[in-house]
Order: structure tokens, then C-alpha cells, then sequence
């Protein structure tokens, strides 16, 4: 049975070659165009394989934490600016606050401010 297995084999490997030995040839002779991204991945490989290896085995989870965090710091960000520009627009429409709800809408929205102002400066 192992000298029909082999025979097998060789015959299934000739069959191939005599079907794809244009293919082959053609592959040969032509230089891969590889994408742009897949030159950087691999000069990112042989410039440090070390570090490549440890960002390839870091867990999706961890990555996907630290996504969902900047993301939900980026929407308060927004909600607060929102807030900060809408509040004193709100007040100047439909009125009818007291005395300390103006202070403390005036005081949230200079912190806004104050705090989008420091986010601005810290990009830089």
C-alpha cells in the first residue's frame, strides 16, 4: 500500500506541473508588486521583530479597552463644548431662570470652555 501511496504521490505532482508549468514559469520571471501597507508591515517585522511580535500577541480586548476609551473621552468632549456654546443660547431664548440657575449655568459653561481651551493647548 506505501508504494501505491507513493506512486500516487509522483503521479499527482507531475499532473500538476504539466497543467501549471506555464503559471510557474510566468511567476518566475515577474517580480511581485506588493501594496504599500504590506512593505511597511514588513519593514516594521525587520526592524524591530521583537516589538512586532509583542504588538501582534497583544489581546483585541485590550486594544478594543483603549479604543472605547478615547472614543467615549472624545464624545464628552463634544457633549461638554456642545453644552458650553447651547447653554447661554438657551437662556437667551426661553428665559425664566432664576438667579442661581444662571450662576451655575454661567459657571459650568466657563469651565467648558476653560476645558476644551487646555485640550486645544495640549494637541500641540
Amino acid at each position: 500500500m506505501t508504494q501505491f501511496d507513493a506512486l500516487l504521490r509522483q503521479g499527482l505532482m507531475d499532473a500538476n506541473l504539466a497543467q501549471y508549468e506555464r503559471i510557474l514559469q510566468q511567476i518566475e520571471t515577474e517580480t511581485p508588486d506588493f501594496s504599500p501597507q504590506y512593505r511597511r508591515k514588513r519593514m516594521r517585522l525587520l526592524a524591530a521583530p521583537w516589538n512586532w511580535g509583542k504588538k501582534q500577541t497583544r489581546p483585541v480586548l485590550r486594544r478594543g479597552i483603549f479604543r472605547g476609551i478615547a472614543v467615549a473621552i472624545a464624545v464628552i468632549l463634544l457633549a461638554t463644548a456642545a453644552v458650553a456654546v447651547t447653554a447661554p443660547l438657551w437662556i437667551t431664548f426661553f428665559g425664566g431662570l432664576d438667579i442661581q440657575q444662571r450662576r451655575r449655568i454661567s459657571e459650568f459653561s466657563l469651565l467648558c470652555s476653560f476645558c476644551v481651551l487646555l485640550l486645544c493647548l495640549d494637541g500641540r
